[in-house]
């Protein structure tokens, strides 16, 4: 009888021992330590802030364009052209033969790339045969002259001028004279001491040397 009871007894507690692995202790079997969600590092500290561990890359700063340098502006400046004291001695300016002198005028200008270029243009274009009341002598009137597109080359102390045309003169004394117009008006612009004059393509002494 006793056996029986034991027996009893001993299935009795096997079951409910049974019962409570199939059931557990409400955790379902996981370890109370362990993350709720896998994969998401846990932090240790409440307090401590989450730190991924992966850096986030920077976005580059926006290239900027490079400003455009400003287009250079036309230096304003006075032309100096020249024209001739008949015989002057060297009284007014210096003596270029038969007796006159080279004097300059001061024109009136606006902005311009070319001073050069500009102040023989102004020269030939002047179609009076005398500077207002001066008195000075323009002796390139009836003369019909371009300076070249590649015509003028200045160097240190020289200018070179090329010009294509004609000139006309009234007498031998005239072609020093429209020498010396161009020459003084091209080195004054020119900021040197000398220019050196070719027409059509020759020095301008040697093609006037027949006149």
């Amino acid at each position: 009888m006793q056996c029986r009871q034991y027996y009893v007894g001993a299935v009795l507690v096997a079951s409910l021992t049974g019962l409570t692995g199939c059931f557990g202790d409400g955790s379902n079997g996981q370890s109370p330590t362990a993350s709720a969600t896998s994969g998401v590092p846990v932090s240790e500290s409440p307090d401590t802030p989450f730190v991924p561990t992966e850096s986030v890359p920077t976005p580059s700063p926006a290239t900027t364009a490079p400003t455009p340098s400003p287009e250079p502006t036309p230096a304003s400046q006075h032309l100096m052209l020249y024209f001739v004291a008949l015989e002057d001695n060297g009284v007014s300016g210096e003596e270029i033969g038969c007796g006159d002198s080279i004097v300059a005028v001061r024109a009136v200008s606006g902005p311009t790339v070319s001073p050069v270029r500009e102040s023989l243009e102004r020269l030939f274009a002047y179609d009076q045969q005398f500077y207002g009341q001066s008195g000075l002598y323009n002796a390139l009137v009836g003369s019909d002259l371009t300076v070249e597109p590649n015509g003028l080359k200045i160097g240190t102390d020289v200018v070179e001028v090329w010009l294509s045309g004609q000139v006309r003169v009234g007498g031998t004394c005239d072609v020093p004279r429209v020498h010396q117009q161009i020459a003084f008006t091209a080195a004054s612009a020119a900021g040197v001491d000398k220019a050196q004059v070719y027409l059509n393509g020759v020095l301008f002494e040697e093609a006037m040397s027949s006149r």
